[in-house]
């Protein structure tokens, strides 16, 4: 599986989940309508991999080489390049 380099961003949310507004990283696979977004970042501290899993999607719009998709509880964007 190829790593896709991604820039998450929480637009707004109902929760505090998401400890940081932005998150980059990585995924193997962009977002899918009803299908939970999951991507790995490294730490905010020392320890393992950060994974962040996201409820369904249950929007989504796709503008270029950048995603706006609404779960649940939160509205993203998100960022990608693919790593060569």
């Amino acid at each position: 599986m190829q790593k896709i380099n991604v820039k998450l961003t929480r637009i707004k949310s109902n929760h505090n989940n998401l400890r940081t507004d932005i998150v980059e990283g990585y995924c193997y696979r962009l977002p899918v309508m009803n299908e939970p977004f999951t991507m790995y970042a490294p730490p905010l501290e020392s320890g393992s991999i950060r994974n962040i899993i996201t409820t369904r999607v249950l929007e989504m719009e796709t503008l270029g080489n950048s995603i706006n998709f609404k779960t649940r509880n939160s509205l993203y964007n998100l960022k990608w390049s693919k790593d060569e």
